[in-house]
């Protein structure tokens, strides 16, 4: 993998960390916010391609399962409880 890849996935990490951090806030603090919802799986599913890319494949593998469960929280097959959100948060990592 080229140096310049590795760099831009390290920048968009650290722009994008904090915003889904502030959206599962969101979630945390109203448990049916849609457009957190739709943010969260947005910047999930970005992560998850970019890290593929660049060869994270673990960190792209944790992703997809995070993004398998925000698609089931858009879709209605599921609905948001304090587990749900705790563990969607935790997969996102210490702060």
């Amino acid at each position: 993998m080229n140096r310049e890849a590795i760099e831009s996935f390290v920048d968009e990490i650290r722009d994008d960390m904090p915003k889904l951090r502030r959206a599962f806030a969101i979630m945390h603090a109203c448990l049916d916010d849609r457009d957190a919802t739709l943010e969260a799986h947005r910047l999930t599913h970005s992560l998850k391609g970019t890290a593929a890319l660049v060869g994270v494949g673990t960190l792209s593998q944790i992703a997809g399962l995070q993004e398998q469960l925000l698609e089931k929280l858009v879709d209605g097959r599921l609905t948001m409880d304090d587990q749900l959100r705790d563990t969607l948060e935790r997969l996102v990592g210490p702060r």
